[in-house]
């Protein structure tokens, strides 16, 4: 997973409810206050003149793409929209000949590392600038990856999150609970050669029961520092000046972002009016 620990653990109440059969602790919410920002590109008319620059070029615009909410691979009737349509939209707007630059519109704590390679790869083929913008909110995890590969980030205030370069995997011991709680034995049983099936998450597990940290080292080793390499790597071809320091997994505030090279500001008007004037 790559999602800043904090935002995850608030949903550890709706995940334990499900696994355990009970309601969903937030079903009182209205699925018609969760955002969704139709369409999901949204053609800057209020802003186009600000961005566009030359007067006698007034029909260019920008186009404004949300990556917001938690990190998913594929959109939810009445949750965040997934990349795999993100990297639509950003594909479709590098096509049209109306639209002079991108905005990534980011607000987002990260979540699925395996869903961040496609939004990166539509930016990076993208023939047109494209800003990451944080506006008053967070930029970490898989979101930064995302965000890293534009060609300039900009925060807008200084109290914005960036960062949160890591990778870590949760593990919770279920089959242990349903034992205890419910007398209710759970057996996994494999095929005769899958004896690597799952291998380091069953060690990983054990260790749980056993309080062993020595048994969390093959999935470190096999899983999670190879997947938070390609992170790592694909921070350092975005943002190659980047301090070396953030890849501990710390997230900054905006000042300090600026500092270690993670974003290029907090104030985005001038710099993006420069970045996207017709030449």
């Amino acid at each position: 997973m790559m999602m800043e620990p904090s935002h995850a653990e608030a949903y550890f109440p709706l995940i334990a409810s499900i696994m355990l059969g009970k309601p969903n602790p937030f079903s009182g919410l209205n699925p018609a206050l969760i955002n969704r920002e139709e369409p999901g590109v949204v053609y800057g008319a209020r802003n186009s003149e600000s961005y566009s620059g030359s007067s006698q070029k007034k029909e260019k615009r920008v186009a404004v793409i949300p990556l917001k909410g938690p990190i998913i691979k594929y959109s939810e009737s009445c949750g965040p929209t997934g990349t795999e349509t993100i990297s639509r939209w950003i594909e479709q707007a590098d096509q049209d000949p109306a639209i002079s630059a991108i905005i990534i519109d980011c607000d987002t704590p990260g979540g699925m590392g395996t869903a961040t390679q496609k939004p990166s790869e539509a930016i990076l083929n993208c023939s047109k600038p494209v800003i990451a913008y944080v506006g008053n909110g967070m930029c970490a995890s898989a979101g930064y990856w995302i965000a890293s590969q534009c060609d300039e980030i900009y925060a807008s205030f200084n109290t914005d999150e960036i960062g949160s370069i890591g990778t870590y995997v949760t593990l919770a011991d279920w089959e242990a609970h349903y034992e205890a709680k419910h007398k209710l034995k759970v057996q996994s049983i494999y095929a005769t050669k899958s004896t690597k099936k799952n291998s380091d998450f069953k060690t990983a597990i054990l260790g749980i029961r056993e309080n062993d940290p020595a048994k969390f080292e093959a999935l470190i080793k096999d899983f999670i520092d190879p997947f938070n390499e390609e992170f790592i790597s694909a921070v350092k071809a975005g943002r190659p000046n980047v301090d070396e320091e953030v890849f501990s997994g710390k997230c900054y505030m905006a000042k300090e972002a600026e500092v270690k090279k993670l974003i290029d500001g907090y104030r985005l008007r001038g710099h993006l009016q420069a970045k996207t004037n017709p030449v």
